[in-house]
């Protein structure tokens, strides 16, 4: 599902986490176990200041995306700036979906901050 083409204000941005577990023994030593290769749950959180048409695209969005089910695809618009970076650090094979449902403040009227929390989840291939 295509995210709509707008221009974030403000990006926070939490690189992939690996699949480990600590181990720790009675006398406090311990060791890690890596359980695999291919990092997930990488986050990403985005917040527009947007008309009401913008506001209702966002919300079009989350609905037809069934909330957290289906993935997003990201225009370039909402990692413009940051696009290099986020190539480097967020894997090809992570696909970005929703996290949660969009949080609306209304600012003035016609006049919206919206928070999209996103979250890129390492899928298994059917």
């Amino acid at each position: 599902m295509a995210f709509p083409t707008i221009c974030p204000v403000s990006r926070r941005f939490k690189a992939a986490e690996f699949p480990t577990k600590r181990f720790t023994s009675i006398n406090g030593a311990g060791t890690t176990r890596l359980y695999g290769n291919k990092g997930f749950d990488a986050t990403l959180d985005v917040q527009f200041l947007v008309n009401d048409d913008n506001l209702v695209a966002i919300v079009d969005n989350w609905e037809a995306s069934f909330g957290t089910y289906l993935p997003v695809t990201l225009p370039p618009s909402v990692i413009a700036g940051n696009d290099d970076l986020l190539d480097d650090l967020v894997p090809d094979y992570l696909e970005w979906h929703w996290a949660e449902p969009p949080s609306v403040e209304s600012v003035n009227l016609g006049l919206h901050r919206v928070t999209v929390k996103l979250i890129a989840h390492l899928e298994i291939d059917p």
